[in-house]
């Protein structure tokens, strides 16, 4: 499992690498390690492939092409934003704590619930009425268009 959490992260870094040396733009914003899984599914947070947004920024601010080409990151908390045109932030990027994050998902994330999971989910025999209605939708377009390419 390591190893291959390992290998998805230098995949994702060495492609978002490739791209910044393919376009060379002014700013880029990486988007590593910027989201959680919450409800059910919250103990894979450990297990996600993704560095963390400063992690992935030291890694390309270390190539020289990058140097050279002067690209420079835009790092936004929660809330902040950029602005183009005088090429600064409305507020200063604060790195993520980790122990904080993970207090969080263990504590409040943890107990999301959502929507989906207090849905019902259609039995077999309903799946297959539907699946058969369709059929018949599908079957009469198909005689329209074969009809309308007849004339």
């Amino acid at each position: 499992m390591k190893a291959g959490i390992s290998k998805a992260r230098r995949v994702g870094i060495d492609t978002g690498l490739k791209t910044l040396k393919a376009l060379r733009p002014a700013f880029y914003m990486p988007f590593a390690g910027t989201y959680i899984l919450g409800g059910s599914e919250y103990k894979k947070n450990k297990n996600l492939p993704l560095p963390e947004i400063q992690d992935a920024v030291k890694y390309f601010q270390n190539e020289e092409m990058i140097k050279e080409a002067g690209c420079r990151p835009i790092l936004l908390n929660f809330n902040a934003s950029f602005d183009i045109g005088t090429r600064g932030q409305t507020k200063e990027y604060v790195p993520v704590d980790v122990k904080e994050r993970a207090q969080y998902i263990e504590g409040v994330a943890s107990k999301f619930k959502y929507t989906f999971e207090s849905e019902r989910f259609s039995s077999n025999q309903e799946l297959l009425s539907l699946f058969e209605i369709a059929t018949g939708r599908l079957k009469r377009k198909q005689e329209e268009n074969l009809g309308s390419l007849r004339m």
